[in-house]
């Protein structure tokens, strides 16, 4: 099966997993914080299908993970130049809200 985001084709598969597979894991923003990010997301996984989807929305399993990965983000962030201000920014309920890109 040809995957459409490119990547290594998925072999087809008739057994029942438990988990989703939803193909290649992207890679971060850095080298640095691609395995963090990669723990991050089998950690949400897990927290997603085994207690999210069964009634329980404590998201604190994954938190410590989730901020060791958005601290190695924001520092390669800063070393690229890349102003994450405008990321942080809320602009729900905001003026800026409907406003068309420049």
């Amino acid at each position: 099966m040809k995957n459409p985001f490119g990547g290594n084709p998925k072999p087809e598969d008739d057994t029942n997993n438990s988990k989703p597979e939803f193909g290649d894991k992207m890679n971060s923003v850095s080298k640095e914080c691609t395995q963090l990010k990669h723990s991050y997301d089998e950690c949400f996984q897990t927290w997603f299908t085994d207690r999210f989807l069964k009634g329980d929305t404590d998201d604190s399993m994954c938190s410590s993970l989730l901020k060791v990965y958005q601290n190695c983000v924001h520092k390669a962030m800063r070393e690229h130049q890349i102003d994450f201000s405008e990321v942080l920014k809320d602009h729900l309920h905001s003026a800026d809200e409907c406003k068309p890109p420049s």
